[in-house]
């Protein structure tokens, strides 16, 4: 796991001027028994301590969005929020 981390890490950084990371609830995904050992397993925490010292070191920029701030309904050019707008509809 960790030598994959670090490939993804610096392929990320190296590909991008900066990366937003969502904050996720972590025990409340761990409390859903079909996700737990998924989520255990992932090490999660060790990944985003990756990206942020190796954005620190290309100089690039890491984001933090809160899992409650409306990024899914936001157009990421003008910045307009649509309250209707349903992440999840397929079109």
């Amino acid at each position: 796991m960790n030598d994959f981390q670090h490939k993804l890490s610096s392929k990320l950084i190296s590909e991008n001027q900066a990366i937003a990371l969502e904050t996720l609830n972590i025990k409340g995904m761990q409390k859903n028994h079909c996700l737990a050992q998924a989520v255990s397993d992932s090490a999660w925490s060790s990944f985003v301590t990756k990206l942020e010292y190796k954005a620190g070191w290309f100089g690039k920029t890491i984001l933090r969005i809160g899992q409650f701030e409306p990024s899914s309904k936001l157009y990421n050019v003008c910045g307009y929020y649509n309250p209707n707008l349903n992440p999840n509809a397929r079109e």
